[in-house]
């Protein structure tokens, strides 16, 4: 979001689809300053548009009439959440996962509120959504409508200067307690067999040994580019979405002999790709579930989070390996750009033979 060059407490916010909207900045009457949203481009608004209207805001301010029926008409929980998602797009965010968090908005929290002005999303209504929805929907799901509702309410706190209480972050309405934190991990047997039952120099091939190679998360797979890969010095740079930073990482010769993937591939050609061009993450998840579901997964109920193998479990399984050979801890959390040492600790498990063996060395005489 930029200032108006021209207009006093005018802003810009450009959006990915080429419209702009436009927002207002002034001094409510309790003396705070207020950002709200006017319109976008497509609309007919304008620079000169916001700066009368922001003139006439003041103005009812100055006269003592109330401009808090026009702040609350003109910010909509709703009007935020759009823009919330739109801004997403702007990030880069995957659209597959921007797309299906903003079906199940619409789906499960839309009904509750509609035309309701973000200052009245109270502690009374967040527990009515979490009451009902949790007689239909799993306890994950309803976390992650919460989250959804959270995420906007920051949107609109951070970005749009909108002076609204979060009870969600504040914690006076409490998610669900889920233990479902992954914990298979692949012994290195059973890497050996999973990249057997792969085809070599195909899609999930390729993204499967980079999993293995780097623990990357999908997303960043999908995001290598040829000019990332340092072929002499057997490194790659990878981005992290969800931390919104770039890291380097190594690409050992077990997993990648040569670097003949990059043949016929120009510098800014994606490597995970179709001809150059970034593909979806489904192109790689739903392939992979069915080799997994074949090898691994065999008489597991589908929402076993636990124990089922998926493409994220190569993750686990990159950072489980490096633990069980004794890689100190704080050298894995780099490895995997993890901010927080408490997420890298989780993956830090060793397998039952690593175990036995330590006891067995313990004990010798």
């Amino acid at each position: 979001m930029i200032k108006s060059k021209k207009y006093s407490g005018v802003y810009l916010h450009h959006l990915k689809n080429k419209d702009t909207t436009f927002y207002i900045q002034y001094c409510n009457e309790d003396g705070l300053n207020t950002k709200i949203k006017v319109g976008r481009k497509s609309e007919g608004i304008n620079e000169a548009y916001c700066f009368n209207k922001r003139n006439e805001l003041i103005s009812q301010i100055r006269l003592g009439e109330n401009p808090k029926l026009i702040r609350k008409n003109e910010q909509k929980f709703t009007d935020i959440a759009q823009e919330y998602y739109l801004n997403l797009q702007n990030e880069g965010r995957s659209e597959n996962s921007t797309k299906i968090s903003q079906q199940r908005y619409n789906k499960h929290i839309l009904p509750y509120i509609k035309d309701k002005s973000i200052f009245s999303i109270s502690v009374e209504l967040l527990n009515k959504i979490k009451k009902d929805k949790i007689k239909i929907l799993a306890p994950k799901t309803v976390n992650h409508l919460l989250e959804t509702i959270s995420s906007i309410l920051n949107f609109a706190i951070k970005q749009l200067d909108i002076k609204v209480k979060n009870h969600i972050s504040d914690g006076k309405v409490k998610k669900f307690k889920i233990d479902n934190k992954r914990e298979r991990f692949l012994n290195k047997d059973e890497v050996q067999v999973l990249l057997n039952s792969i085809v070599k120099g195909t899609k999930i091939d390729k993204a499967t040994r980079f999993a293995l190679s780097t623990g990357a998360r999908i997303q960043t797979i999908l995001t290598i580019q040829k000019k990332h890969i340092d072929t002499l010095n057997r490194t790659v740079t990878l981005k992290d979405h969800k931390n919104n930073s770039t890291y380097i990482s190594y690409l050992p010769e077990c997993y990648f002999e040569n670097f003949d993937i990059l043949d016929n591939l120009k510098a800014n050609d994606y490597v995970v790709s179709d001809n150059g061009n970034i593909i979806n993450q489904s192109t790689i998840q739903h392939p992979f579930k069915k080799i997994a579901d074949k090898l691994f997964n065999i008489g597991l109920s589908s929402d076993d989070r636990k124990n089922r193998v998926v493409f994220h479990t190569l993750r686990h399984t990159y950072c489980s390996l490096l633990a069980i050979n004794n890689v100190p801890i704080f050298t894995i959390q780099k490895l995997v750009n993890h901010k927080d040492i408490k997420s890298t600790l989780r993956y830090a498990k060793l397998d039952s033979a690593s175990m036995f063996n330590a006891v067995k060395d313990a004990f010798a005489s």
